[in-house]
């Protein structure tokens, strides 16, 4: 019996789908030459539907956007390139990215790029998410990107796996943070402590290994927190496991670092007679020099992702100042120990490292019941 020949016209032709008409020859490698939709997507210029995109591939498997495409409104091949100004391409970026939460930014890149008949348009480059879902906000739809396009997760099942990526990673983070935090609480009654904690979500000893052989990088004079507790290379000591930088006097700021990927960068200080701790601007730039430290050191560890987390013990019934004229303070922090999460990013990214400063900051302030505007225009003392 002989089996029946394959019909010509269900084979696929060499060219079919091809993006070489769309993509310089580099690019085009990268997204492997075809419009694959799992993989690939070109749109116009609307904000919500690059929200879209971005989320589905985050949740999926990745993927590529190029911008500044006139597509078909069913089968989304491309139809034209009239271009998009850079510009225009980087608010449509922004927009759709704050259109997604938990947020992404961390595993989004953009570059402009000149496809072979001259139009100007920026590709986005999306990384799969260690940490899905990702959910569009307001309506908190779940997407994932197919063959098919994107579409809505459709089973509890579904929406279980995509929580159960990474899961085992993060809790490893969770846990080197608990751990760490665990030995630097003090417990005295005549000092208080502030630090910030962050771990790699996969192990990874790069960034003990750089502290270990560059000291005197790790303890620059240009790094304000170093500078401003005169941190040295002479104070660095590295056992197996750990390298630790630690002041000398009974208050003092400290590095650890540790061979499983986790970071922690603080202070000790005594506990102030007036129970102020400093202005409002005062304790978010400490906080902001704490989580700038603790991203220049994971950034050794290339495309990580990290784990931050805040914390503070021995602070019940401090105050922060909230002005000098007239003279005002906060309200006092009702807890004496107290951690702060925060959201997940690459510290190489210098947009994620003033998110977190941010972040962390306001986080702790909002103990103190104060509103805090990272920009300093508005502070104000809720009571």
């Amino acid at each position: 019996m002989t089996s029946a020949a394959p019909n010509p016209a269900n084979r696929p032709s060499a060219d079919a789908n091809s993006l070489a008409g769309l993509l310089p020859e580099p690019q085009l490698r990268r997204v492997g030459g075809r419009y694959d939709r799992a993989r690939f997507a070109a749109l116009a210029g609307s904000d919500e539907a690059l929200a879209r995109q971005v989320a589905a591939f985050a949740n999926a498997t990745g993927g590529f956007v190029a911008l500044g495409c006139e597509i078909e409104a069913e089968g989304g091949a491309v139809t034209a390139t009239p271009g998009i100004a850079g510009e225009a391409a980087a608010e449509l970026v922004a927009a759709a990215l704050a259109r997604i939460d938990p947020p992404v930014e961390h595993l989004v890149a953009s570059e402009r790029v000149a496809s072979p008949a001259g139009a100007e348009l920026t590709l986005v480059s999306v990384r799969q998410s260690p940490s899905p879902p990702h959910l569009l906000v307001p309506d908190g739809a779940v997407l994932v990107s197919t063959v098919a396009g994107v579409r809505a997760v459709r089973s509890r099942a579904e929406l279980d796996a995509l929580y159960q990526r990474g899961r085992n990673e993060r809790e490893r983070a969770e846990r080197q943070i608990d751990a760490m935090i665990e030995k630097l609480l003090q417990a005295h009654y005549a000092f208080y402590g502030v630090g910030v904690v962050a771990c790699t979500q996969s192990a990874t000893a790069e960034p003990y290994l750089w502290a270990r052989e560059h000291a005197d990088e790790l303890v620059s004079d240009s790094d304000p927190f170093c500078a401003g507790w005169k941190l040295t290379p002479d104070l660095v000591k590295t056992r197996p496991g750990e390298v630790e930088v630690r002041g000398e006097k009974e208050v003092y700021g400290y590095v650890r670092i540790t061979r499983a990927g986790c970071v922690a960068v603080g202070e000790v200080r005594r506990r102030p007679a007036g129970n102020t701790v400093g202005t409002i601007d005062d304790v978010a730039r400490r906080i902001g020099t704490m989580a700038g430290l603790v991203c220049r050191i994971l950034a050794h560890a290339p495309d990580a992702t990290i784990v931050p987390r805040l914390f503070y013990e021995g602070m019940r019934g401090q105050r922060v100042i909230v002005s000098q004229d007239p003279y005002g303070e906060s309200s006092p922090l009702d807890l004496d120990t107290a951690q702060f999460p925060a959201n997940m990013g690459t510290p190489s990214d210098r947009a994620f490292q003033r998110r977190l400063a941010d972040e962390l900051a306001a986080a702790m302030l909002a103990g103190f019941k104060v509103e805090w505007d990272a920009g300093g225009d508005e502070l104000a003392d809720e009571d």
